[in-house]
């Protein structure tokens, strides 16, 4: 795999994704971010070397650029940023669909001279902002990078960050995702919901044990970045949750019918099915 070096990389928007990816990365950082103190504290903990208060001054002599905004404001920093890229320098994201955001950076990045190639590391917290930075973020995490022309030095990236890269086509990390990452969060929230629903907040809270809290923890994810998911993948996340309503509609049926065998039979395979998709042999 031959690449150019990336010696110079802009991250822009310093939160846990940006803010990780700055304090991990060993050549030189430029970090812009929209709060004066945000840079001020990322310069002092060491987690940028460089920063800028305009998105513009920090791609100029970036190798790399990797934007770590909501989805929706991608194109949005795209459209700052084209005219001042470095010629020959990539621009990468870390948003969670791909689809959208691959389309949009090629229309918007061409004849610029720079390329755009689609990032997705499938890692992170349910806090945010650069108090919840950790180095080792993407240390044996999985990233899964567009299959367009620029693939190889953004892979090369992620692998020196310790990432294990996967290359994979834009319509189908959507599909895969909003099955294995999407669905989940969804299905938290519905969760929170529903147990909130009973009335009794107070009550009901006292008994809410681990149980609860492994099951809904990434209902805690920020609003605004998954209102951003949706709506960039809504025709496979509706699929995905239609699935999921078929899959409670036949357990009700089940204990509606006393068939509680049935049900167990059920339990079984998804003790059996969960321990598979997570490679699991033994539980």
């Amino acid at each position: 795999m031959s690449t150019s070096p990336i010696d110079n990389v802009a991250v822009l928007g310093l939160g846990l994704m940006g803010g990780s990816l700055a304090a991990a990365f060993s050549g030189h950082t430029i970090g812009y971010a929209r709060r004066r103190d945000t840079l001020d504290a990322a310069l002092m903990r060491d987690i940028i070397d460089e920063a800028v208060t305009r998105p513009e001054a920090a791609v100029k002599d970036a190798d790399l650029v990797v934007i770590c905004t909501p989805i929706l404001a991608i194109p949005e920093m795209l459209a700052q940023i084209r005219d001042h890229l470095k010629p020959g320098s990539i621009v990468t994201d870390v948003g969670s669909t791909k689809s959208v955001v691959q389309k949009e950076g090629e229309r918007i990045l061409e004849g610029s001279g720079a390329k755009f190639v689609g990032s997705h590391p499938m890692c992170g917290s349910d806090q945010v902002g650069l108090d919840s930075v950790i180095p080792h973020l993407y240390d044996g995490a999985r990233v899964v990078v567009m299959d367009v022309d620029g693939s190889d030095s953004v892979s090369a990236f992620w692998m020196n960050l310790g990432s294990e890269v996967l290359v994979m086509n834009p319509d189908l990390h959507d599909e895969l995702v909003a099955a294995s990452s999407h669905l989940p969060h969804m299905a938290a929230v519905a969760i929170v919901q529903a147990v909130a629903a009973g009335g009794d907040l107070d009550a009901v809270g006292e008994l809410c044990g681990t149980g609860f809290r492994d099951t809904t923890r990434v209902a805690n994810g920020s609003a605004d970045v998954w209102r951003d998911i949706v709506q960039t993948n809504a025709g496979p996340v509706g699929e995905q949750l239609k699935l999921l309503r078929d899959k409670i509609d036949a357990m009700i049926t089940l204990m509606d019918e006393e068939r509680f065998d049935g049900l167990a039979q059920d339990l079984r395979d998804a003790a059996e099915l969960r321990n598979r998709l997570l490679g699991k042999e033994n539980g």
